[in-house]
């Protein structure tokens, strides 16, 4: 018999200020404390990811699990697979750190597959800006998360872009049942894709194929933080193997899945197909960031200083 109802799986690398907000919203479920777990992945991240779980030890259902490698960031592919590898539970929930729950999430999560065994639940989240991600805590989030939507930029079409799909197929948010998930994945999780993004429309179209249904919540948006640009650390060599677009131009991770070309998954999204058809990049591609781009990230990260994160300092 299963210990808990849902395992709430999470990966976090170098956002432990963001996820300090978020153990509060997940600590104030309105879903019985005892009947959820929540793992935590902590992807060689470069913070202290210990210290800001620590105050949340007796609060929660917790795990925590110290990844050692020297991929950088990997997308939390092989994260989450190690976390659901040590859940006690037969529903698989996903979240990243710096999303902020409402008080009904968990519950939201777990119940549609009380009378559905064969769906896949996404929740949307509202994206925040730089300047709202700096305002925030003038606003009471810890009595209500949607406080923050009294910002005079939360109009922002970055911040409502998700508003739009009726159907949301980003593992960002969501929950499928354990037997399920590794009976469409032939047993092995998430591919091994080694980014962040890739993953998504591959494993929307196993779910198609294996007539996994889709349920997105529309009416309740999570917040989405906004959390350290990416680019940046890839020009630094912190996620080898990475073209511009933040794909890998190599199967690094040595997926055997088929699925994942040996170029990568440049070689799927980053073909820069042109109108007449020709292809730039038949292998996706391989450019690196220039300077202008790298020192635009830069100023980039100088917001996230600004936000807590201290420790990126170090790398600009």
């Amino acid at each position: 018999m299963s210990k808990y109802k849902i395992s709430l799986c999470i990966c976090v690398w170098g956002n432990s200020h963001l996820l300090e907000r978020s153990l509060h919203t997940y600590a104030n479920q309105d879903f019985p404390m005892e009947d959820f777990e929540i793992i935590f992945i902590d992807d060689k991240s470069p913070d202290d990811v210990w210290k800001t779980l620590k105050p949340y030890e007796d609060k929660l259902n917790m795990k925590y699990i110290r990844l050692d490698h020297d991929h950088g960031m990997r997308g939390c592919t092989v994260g989450f697979n190690t976390a659901f590898r040590h859940a006690e539970s037969d529903i698989f929930a996903e979240t990243t750190g710096e999303t902020m729950f409402h008080q009904d999430t968990i519950r939201r999560l777990y119940e549609p597959h009380e009378n559905d065994d064969r769906l896949f639940v996404a929740m949307k989240t509202y994206n925040l800006i730089p300047k709202i991600q700096m305002d925030i805590n003038q606003y009471d989030w810890k009595q209500d998360i949607m406080n923050i939507s009294k910002h005079p930029e939360w109009e922002d079409p970055w911040v409502q872009a998700n508003l739009k799909h009726k159907r949301f197929d980003t593992h960002q948010t969501c929950s499928i049942r354990a037997e399920v998930f590794w009976e469409i994945t032939n047993g092995n999780g998430f591919l091994l894709a080694g980014d962040y993004g890739s993953e998504d429309p591959i494993y929307s179209g196993i779910r198609d194929k294996a007539n996994v249904k889709n349920l997105t919540y529309n009416d309740r948006l999570l917040i989405h933080q906004w959390h350290p640009p990416f680019q940046y650390f890839q020009s630094k060599g912190m996620a080898p193997m990475l073209n511009k677009f933040a794909h890998t131009n190599s199967n690094y991770l040595n997926d055997k899945s088929g699925y994942i070309d040996e170029h990568g998954t440049a070689k799927i999204w980053d073909k820069m197909e042109q109108p007449d058809g020709t292809v730039l990049y038949p292998n996706g591609c391989p450019l690196k960031l220039s300077e202008n781009e790298i020192n635009g990230w830069k100023a980039w990260d100088s917001i996230v200083v600004s936000t807590g994160n201290k420790w990126i300092k170090k790398y600009i």
